[in-house]
């Protein structure tokens, strides 16, 4: 009973600890940008920490954000864990069955969609604010000045 229970503990603590954030898809129209994403960061701090550290690379890797003339960008992170799904067949976006599904247009596959489940959003004002908002929790990040 001991060792199952110390397993079971450091398995948790390893599956919290050394998960890798990976990026399935970026999908970017406009100034908005949806991003799939799994292995995310299970707490606010971690997802914070995460969009500071790697905003760059994104940046880098897929040339987003896209801000307009006056600075103003949409960012949504989607849970992508369970993996695309296919739109169930003689649905409509607006039916039932298929309330819980976000669609790619950027996906040449049946399997485009994704459940319902944002991470995290993030949205940039022209004066240099970034609105960070996890669930119901909504963090302001002032720019920095030097």
């Amino acid at each position: 009973m001991t060792i199952t229970l110390i397993t079971l503990v450091i398995t948790v603590i390893y599956f919290i600890l050394f998960r890798i954030p990976e990026v399935m898809l970026v999908q970017q129209t406009d100034t908005y940008t949806d991003i799939v994403a799994k292995n995310f960061p299970l707490t606010k701090y971690g997802k914070i920490k995460w969009w500071n550290e790697n905003k760059l690379f994104l940046k880098n890797k897929y040339q987003i954000p896209k801000p307009d003339q006056h600075g103003n960008y949409n960012i949504v992170i989607w849970d992508g864990g369970s993996g695309f799904k296919k739109m169930p067949v003689g649905s409509t976006l607006f039916s039932l069955g298929t309330n819980d599904l976000y669609c790619f247009s950027v996906i040449d596959s049946d399997k485009n969609c994704i459940e319902k489940n944002i991470f995290m959003e993030i949205e940039n004002w022209k004066n240099g604010q970034t609105m960070i908002r996890i669930g119901n929790d909504e963090i302001i990040q002032y720019p920095y000045i030097k």
